[in-house]
Formats: C-alpha cells, structure tokens, sequence
C-alpha cells in the first residue's frame, strides 16, 4: 500500500505538471510578437519542363539514291556548309565529263574556224583588188573578158566561202552555248547527290546507314544549333499572367545540380485546353556543352515585383488569418495575401506597428496572453 501511494502521488504530480505546461506555459510562452516589414519581394514562379530548341534542322536529301558516304556522327559540332553525306549520282559523272570533252572540241573548233576565217578574209581582200583592177583593165581592152570572169568567179567563190565561215562559227558558238548550259545542269543536279549542313549546330541525330537508300521523306541527320537551345515549361494559367519576355529566371537541369542563369524568351499565345497552361520558354545565357534534348529541368521564373509592401513570415498565417494582440489578448485577424513565396507573405489588411504572434500553436480566440 506504502508503494501504491507513491506511485499515486508521483503520477499526480506528474499530471499536473503537464496541465501546467499545456494551459499556460505554452499558452503564454510558446510564441514571439512580431511586427510586419516594409521590403520589397519578388515573385518566384516554379515549373517543371524539357530542353528543347527553337528551330532544328531536317537534313533531307532532295533526291532517291544509294548513300555512298556519311561524314558526321550523333553529338558532333558542324559549321555550315560542312559535307555531310555524298550521295550515288549513277552515270550523272559521266555524262559531265563528256559534256566537258565536247565543250572542249567545239572550242578547238571554233578556234581553228577563227583561223580559216581569217586568212579567207585575207584572200577575198587580195582577189577583191585583183578583181577591180581587171575590171578598168578591161575597159582599156589591156584583158580578155574571159581573164576578167576568172577572177570575178575567184571573188565571189572567196566572198561565199568567208560567208560560210562565219556562219559556221555563229553556229559552234550556239552549240558551244548549249553545251555549256548542259554541263551547268548536269553541275546542278550532281549537287543534289552532296549534302551540306545548313547551319552550324550539333549532329543530335544520325537517322541513315552507309548503303541505305535515301529519300527525300526521311531526314539523314537532325541539327540543333546552341544558340536556339532553350527550356519549353508549361504554367498554369492563374501564375502565368505576370511573366513577360525578358524576366530572369534560374535552370536547373537533371543531369547537372549547378543552377545556369537565363530569361524568359517567348510565350506561346496559345494556352493548352486540358491542362490550362500556357508554355513558357526559357533561354540559356550560356548554354551547357554538352545538351541533351528532351532533358528535364526546373524553371524558376523571377517575375512581379512588388516594391515596399508588408510582409510576415508564411508560418504566422492561417487560412488567411493572422493571430494579433489587441488589448492583451489575442485575436483573429483576416488579411489580403499578395503573394506568398512559401516563406514569406506580401499583404494587406495591417498596420505597420501591429503586434503578430508567431507561431500560434495553443492559442486560442480571447486568451490573455500577459
């Protein structure tokens, strides 16, 4: 019995302990009165998105054929212009060079008709004045008719022969013309057998085999040049409001802790119907090398400003309320919340020196709190 008194008593005692602790220790202890500050805060605005880019870059052969060649890997850095894939002309080869052999014999040709014309113009000159000077000689009876004929058929058969040599250079000129536009187009359409980057930028895929046959439905490569890389993150609608083109904002890729800085560069106008958010894209300042497309990263958007408001630390509110002493005791008070960042609240609805408690736990409406 002498026992049981004693654990009576120390159980008692033990319980009233705790009633004391509970109904006014904590209750007049257990929390701090503050006073909101005047400060500038700005709104963060998370999200959740993937590395994509602006534009990339569809290598498409313009023709079918065999590939003989393929220059580039996946992951490889292009200049414009760089060789990519050499396709099988066929016979398209051949066919110039022999355009090539014919354009050079007509100009042989046309060079050696050059020539003939010349020293036929050479003779029809020399007959021309052999011909006038028969023609007075006869007037004087110093020549034969006959000798006279001669030497006018001699003119005329010269005359007729520098005729058609000029002819016949108007017309190698015209096939040398025509063999030269033949060669530009075999030219053209060899050209469609070679592909070239058209930007610089990264191989970020190799679509084709070395014997595989390219068509002009399929892309050979994909190229992403570094400068259109960007993060694509979808906000809800209700937060996107105040993100303008411009803002700073932090990324954070999966693959790498360290935070990279950026700036939003472009909203999307169109709002998707499902999800009500609009997609947001997020240039790099200085994009990672080596990036990977489709990588997830986290946004945060550093949006409105709002300059000299009164903030409280989130934890002293509830529901939108905030405990405030008045006359002694505590009491409820409703707010307006601007913004709340998670830690710290921009509202309305308090004076400057008002008195707030935090944190509330245990309080209760009218309790004295001296």
């Amino acid at each position: 019995m002498r026992y049981l008194k004693y654990v009576l008593g120390a159980f008692l005692l033990a319980l009233l302990l705790f009633v004391g602790f509970k109904k006014f220790y904590l209750a007049k202890k257990s929390y701090t009165v503050i006073s909101p500050k005047v400060e500038n805060i700005k709104q963060v605005i998370y999200g959740i998105g993937n590395v994509d880019a602006r534009d990339t870059y569809l290598v498409n052969p313009q023709v079918t054929a065999k590939i003989l060649a393929l220059n580039a890997k996946e992951g490889d850095f292009v200049k414009k212009g760089t060789l990519l894939a050499v396709l099988d002309s066929v016979d398209l080869s051949d066919i110039l060079k022999e355009k090539e052999l014919e354009l050079k014999r007509l100009k042989s040709e046309l060079d050696s008709s050059i020539e003939e014309l010349k020293a036929a113009k050479a003779k029809k000159e020399f007959a021309y004045k052999t011909y006038l000077r028969y023609k007075n000689l006869l007037k004087s009876s110093y020549v034969s008719k006959e000798d006279y004929e001669k030497q006018k058929s001699n003119y005329k058969s010269l005359q007729a022969n520098a005729a058609s040599l000029k002819s016949k250079i108007e017309s190698i000129k015209t096939r040398q013309a025509s063999a030269q536009k033949a060669i530009e187009g075999v030219q053209k359409r060899l050209l469609l057998y070679k592909i070239y980057a058209p930007t610089d930028g990264y191989i970020i895929s190799k679509n084709a085999s070395i014997g595989e046959v390219a068509m002009p439905s399929k892309a050979i490569f994909t190229i992403v040049n570094p400068k259109d890389v960007w993060v694509k993150v979808f906000i809800d609608e209700k937060l996107s409001g105040n993100i303008k083109a411009g803002q700073k904002a932090l990324i954070k890729l999966r693959s790498n802790s360290k935070e990279l800085q950026g700036s939003v560069a472009e909203i999307k106008l169109k709002s998707d119907p499902v999800t009500l958010e609009k997609e947001i894209d997020v240039a790099f300042k200085k994009v990672p090398i080596p990036f990977f497309m489709n990588e997830q990263a986290e946004v945060k958007i550093f949006a409105k400003e709002y300059k000299n408001v009164l903030t409280l630390p989130s934890a002293a509110i509830v529901g939108g309320k905030v405990w405030t002493v008045q006359g002694g005791k505590a009491r409820l008070k409703e707010l307006k919340i601007i913004y709340n960042n998670g830690k710290k609240c921009a509202i309305e609805g308090l004076e400057k020196n008002s008195k707030v408690l935090l944190p509330i736990k245990g309080l209760k409406e009218g309790q004295s709190i001296d």
